[in-house]
């Protein structure tokens, strides 16, 4: 199922990339470094928020919050995998993984190891957990904006 090598791959490459910040970049002066001076840097931050820093210190309720969306997709996947294409099914699996990585973090170190930072426009450092979140949201969101239809009742007019 490429749904569960997805996940699998997508908790692993997120663990990797924040081992290898706490590991090579924390240490740095400022624990930053840049890439690309100025414009992207790999900026080492604990985040005790959710996706890019917002709501600060909610640790509890947002793991309750990942365990309950981590466990209703996997239910969809699981149970309901046939309703759904398979991009918006790998979608949802990013989802699950971002979301995993994450939580992770919060029960190992009571935050978030943050550290993609886009400096030239001063956006929130983040993760591969929070990339993979956002961009499974966003294709999921389309998926049910532009594409998904309501299954049809029995004895419904058109």
């Amino acid at each position: 199922m490429l749904e569960t090598v997805i996940i699998i791959l997508g908790v692993a490459l997120d663990r990797l990339a924040k081992w290898l910040a706490v590991s090579m970049v924390k240490p740095l002066p400022g624990g930053d470094y840049a890439l690309w001076p100025g414009v992207f840097h790999i900026t080492y931050v604990e985040n005790t928020g959710a996706s890019f820093g917002i709501l600060k210190n909610g640790g509890p309720v947002f793991i309750a919050i990942g365990v309950v969306v981590s466990a209703v997709i996997l239910y969809l996947l699981l149970r309901r995998r046939a309703r759904f294409p398979l991009w918006v099914r790998c979608s949802m699996a990013a989802v699950v993984a971002g979301t995993v990585g994450n939580m992770i973090d919060r029960f190992a170190h009571g935050h978030v190891i943050d550290f993609f930072y886009f400096k030239l426009i001063d956006f929130a450092v983040f993760n591969v957990a929070d990339a993979l979140m956002v961009i499974g949201m966003i294709l999921i969101a389309v998926y049910l904006v532009f594409f998904y239809k309501q299954p049809k009742r029995a004895g419904e007019k058109v």
